[in-house]
């Protein structure tokens, strides 16, 4: 399992999450959306499982921009990109799919943190197996 944060830049500021972040692939902060990535990858293809668009606080803190974006009103809290990627682990676990190890790239440091202090062993154990075991064909 491979957890990725991808900043996609923008010029404007009318997508919906657009604010400034840092975007690795330009070394700097800019304008630009953030998108939490979950992809199951053996020796084969890599498949992606989730992809989920991080809201910052400036957009989560403006219910009239939020409406006006018609983000659906599920999706209007502020989750950090860690708390992100482990509902969307939960997610993929849920659904019954099987992997091994859970690397992560920019995230690893909070990811980890969080992973440490959950009380669900199923995650947990997900995040920490050495086996390479991936998804049934």
């Amino acid at each position: 399992m491979i957890i990725d944060d991808t900043a996609l830049p923008k010029k404007r500021r009318h997508s919906v999450g657009v604010a400034p972040q840092y975007a690795s692939a330009l070394g700097k902060t800019a304008n630009c959306q953030s998108l939490v990535s979950v992809t199951l990858a053996s020796c084969e293809v890599p498949v992606m499982v989730g992809l989920r668009l991080f809201l910052p606080e400036t957009w989560t803190d403006d219910p009239e921009r939020m409406a006006r974006a018609r983000v659906p009103k599920d999706q209007q809290t502020t989750l950090t990109k860690p708390e992100i990627a482990i509902e969307e682990i939960d997610r993929v676990i849920a659904s019954g799919a099987r992997f091994g190890c859970a690397t992560t790239l920019s995230t690893l440091t909070a990811v980890t943190k969080a992973l440490g202090s959950s009380s669900r062993s199923s995650l947990t154990e997900a995040a920490y197996c050495t086996t390479s075991e991936y998804p049934s064909r």
